[in-house]
């Protein structure tokens, strides 16, 4: 039966029951092309699926690590707030420590200042005290030398002479024992002149009185400038 039918197919067939020429080229060809395009619409859903479940992903690990992000953050901003304060707190307390220093050093150096004027102070008072302990020495060896002159000439002793020098050694012991309490009165107004003259520099040297005459207060003003000098 399949054989009659295929000879009579082969038997009665026309040019018009056979396919057109190059029918079958253009079925290959529209049939490739709709593979390619199957192809393309598969991959490019593929990519798109991707690219959502990427997202999906991405959003989710977003979500999950912003308040992690967030509480690092805080945990950061924290640590740097505290350490600035200690760094505020650590140069406070070496300004105070170099403020105690400084004001140590000052007292230090004041006192030290003090006690130098001190003693230079004790120095010139000293000074001042030998000073006018030579010119008092200087102005009683200028009157007993004048009174043993008057005692000579009043005796009529050669000034010259060695009984003047007798004299004049003599007189202090005289003078000792017969002036002991003139000598005290002396020594009194001596220490209050002292202590008012100490008060200033320029009241030191001993001023000429009243019972001077003219030579001694010459006298006394020569020794007074050479021991100025």
């Amino acid at each position: 039966m399949a054989e009659f039918q295929v000879r009579a197919m082969a038997d009665g067939g026309s040019p018009e029951d056979l396919p057109q020429r190059g029918r079958v080229t253009e079925v290959c060809r529209e049939w490739l092309l709709h593979e390619d395009q199957a192809l393309a619409y598969r991959l490019q859903n593929e990519e798109y699926q991707s690219h959502l479940v990427n997202n999906r992903e991405r959003n989710q690990l977003l979500r999950q690590d912003t308040p992690k992000a967030r509480e690092e953050q805080t945990r950061e901003d924290h640590e740097a707030a505290m350490a600035q304060t200690a760094y505020e707190l650590s140069l406070a307390q070496q300004e105070a420590r170099d403020a105690d220093l400084a004001a140590n050093l000052a007292l230090k150096l004041n006192v030290r200042d003090l006690e130098k004027q001190r003693h230079q102070e004790e120095q010139d008072m000293l000074y001042a005290r030998n000073l006018m302990e030579r010119e008092k020495e200087s102005v009683r060896q200028i009157r007993e030398l004048r009174q043993v002159e008057r005692e000579a000439a009043y005796l009529g002793i050669n000034s010259g002479s060695d009984n003047v020098a007798l004299l004049s050694r003599k007189e202090p012991r005289e003078h000792d024992l017969n002036g002991t309490v003139s000598s005290d009165r002396s020594a009194q107004s001596n220490a209050s002149a002292v202590s008012s003259d100490l008060s200033d520099l320029s009241d030191f040297c001993l001023q000429p009185t009243d019972d001077m005459d003219e030579e001694e207060q010459r006298v006394l003003q020569e020794g007074q400038d050479a021991v100025s000098l």
